[in-house]
């Protein structure tokens, strides 16, 4: 179950392409600040792995900054995920739905 997600936009800009995808990706985190599995046992803090990625857009833009949309290839996809380990992630908040308790 994903516990951490990122929602904005990925930046390329190499000497082949710009491109700015946008995305929301799905993580699973390991360890975040404030948890405590016991003496000895933490894994580094910020390991994650990513679960799953939703591609929203991906767009290039011309010199006179006019947008078009470019077809997602496999090459864009493994650049938008080494990207996307350098990112922050937020965590999911899960609040307890005080209804149930109060039936």
């Amino acid at each position: 179950m994903s516990n951490m997600y990122y929602d904005g936009t990925i930046y390329i800009d190499n000497e082949d392409m710009y491109l700015e995808v946008e995305v929301h990706a799905e993580a699973t985190g390991w360890y975040t600040p404030g948890d405590s599995w016991g003496y000895g046992c933490e894994p580094p803090d910020g390991d994650f792995e990513i679960d799953e990625v939703e591609y929203i857009s991906v767009k290039t833009f011309d010199e006179d900054g006019n947008g078009s949309d470019v077809v997602l290839t496999d090459e864009i996809k493994k650049l938008v995920m080494e990207q996307l380990y350098e990112e922050d992630f937020k965590e999911h908040v899960f609040e307890p739905d005080y209804d149930d308790y109060y039936e």
